[in-house]
């Protein structure tokens, strides 16, 4: 017996050692690929340096550590890994047709390298204790890069092309991006616990970054992510439609204060506008252009797309000579630059974690309530964001891993609906 327990606590240590490593190796992908070092020109194509051969070692080391923790788990893999996969190999079967190939095949192993890394840790994660502090490490570890980029983008400012009012963002990582994480960040900070005065600190940090972005995007993916976290968080009908209600009548206070104070509402105006025409405004900056672009240029390439990764290199200008970095619509962005089997993926993989939603009482019953209602308000937010931006079919950054990470545990769901059981019953 004595043996047998050596044995056991050899191989608990072993694989501790494993998650350990692979936890360290996941806060490494967040950093090289999720916040600012270096910025080189739009028009400028990728060569090989320190960072990008930090990013592609860091993916191979994940890739190899996931596949271990795979193995180890004796894992039977569910719908999300397997329409994962099918959108992992569109990412390089793009490669086939694109007129940079090793570039496009360099972001796919980027991509793999990590999401093999996620699959293993959302797999070989014993309990829900585990899930939740893969969720705490993405969010502490991006909420401080988010920090830092934003105190940079403040110290050394870049005004966006076009606008007349400096955001934080541009000149780092971009505004777009930076208020989504901080958006992001903030719902994630909120629990069925009390917050202390850090959190709270945190919180506001969030905020202002948020404000000072002034992402039109971000804004609106933040204001309904709040709404669904806080309508779910409701357990009773009754104060849900409470609470419908007083959203409501807060939106009517509003329009009734800036109708009898249209100063209030000029200010409001023109924040959101950013200095833009009401031309500029009304083409939602230019994305209405860039979306035709990308639709007349589909079927030069419509099976295998035009290159994963480098839309900015083959969507050509639009009218107003602005190169675009992404096509602006993640659904129109995974056709542009992976054809037909990346966009069919990529939807398979919204409605998949539409689950979280739809049987979001069932799985609150399975997953613990936080993780549920946090995997519900950041699936709603991606979808609000998808509509202008593109935030999983572009190149690796932080939305994608945590985005696949709630996807994957939700293959995971009888397995702790067993477990639930079994604890019910002792």
């Amino acid at each position: 017996m004595k043996e047998m327990h050596v044995v056991e606590d050899t191989k608990v240590g072993g694989r501790n050692v494993l998650v350990s490593l692979a936890l360290l190796i996941f806060i490494t992908i967040l950093v090289l690929n999720g916040t600012f070092f270096r910025i080189r020109p739009a028009e400028e194509l990728p060569e090989m340096d320190w960072l990008v051969l930090a990013r592609l070692i860091t993916s191979a080391l994940g890739f190899v550590v996931g596949i271990i923790l795979l193995l180890k788990s004796h894992a039977r893999f569910g719908f999300g890994s397997k329409v994962l996969a099918i959108f992992l190999a569109a990412t390089g079967l793009s490669a086939i047709n694109s007129p940079y190939p090793t570039i496009v095949m360099g972001y796919g192993a980027v991509l793999l390298g990590a999401s093999i890394l996620v699959l293993g840790l959302a797999y070989s994660a014993p309990d829900i204790k585990r899930l939740e502090q893969f969720e705490k490490i993405w969010f502490v570890i991006v909420g401080i890069c988010t920090i830092k980029d934003a105190i940079t983008s403040f110290i050394f400012p870049d005004p966006a092309v076009g606008e007349e009012i400096t955001r934080l963002g541009m000149g780092t990582t971009h505004a777009n991006q930076l208020g989504l994480l901080a958006g992001l960040v903030f719902w994630l900070s909120f629990k069925q616990t009390k917050a202390n005065s850090i959190l709270w600190l945190f919180r506001i940090a969030m905020l202002g970054i948020i404000l000072g972005a002034i992402s039109r995007v971000g804004i609106l993916a933040f204001l309904v992510g709040g709404f669904t976290y806080f309508f779910l968080r409701a357990r009773e009908v009754n104060t849900r439609l409470i609470f419908l209600l007083t959203c409501l009548s807060g939106i009517v206070f509003v329009l009734l204060i800036f109708s009898l104070n249209p100063h209030w509402e000029n200010k409001v105006v023109v924040y959101g506008k950013r200095g833009q025409s009401q031309i500029e405004f009304f083409a939602f900056t230019g994305r209405t252009d860039i979306w035709r672009q990308a639709i007349r240029q589909i079927p030069e390439a419509p099976i295998t797309g035009h290159g994963y990764g480098i839309t900015r290199f083959t969507l050509k200008p639009v009218a107003w000579e602005f190169q675009a970095d992404h096509c602006h619509n993640e659904m129109l962005e995974a056709l542009f630059s992976t054809g037909l089997l990346g966009l069919v993926a990529l939807l398979l993989l919204y409605i998949y974690n539409l689950k979280w939603l739809l049987s979001f009482s069932r799985l609150k019953g399975i997953f613990s309530s936080d993780l549920v209602l946090h995997a519900s308000t950041i699936v709603v937010m991606f979808l609000v964001s998808a509509i202008f931006e593109a935030r999983i079919s572009i190149k690796l950054l932080p939305f994608q891993l945590l985005f696949f990470f709630y996807l994957l545990i939700l293959d995971r769901e009888k397995q702790f609906a067993v477990m639930e059981r079994k604890m019910n019953r002792t």
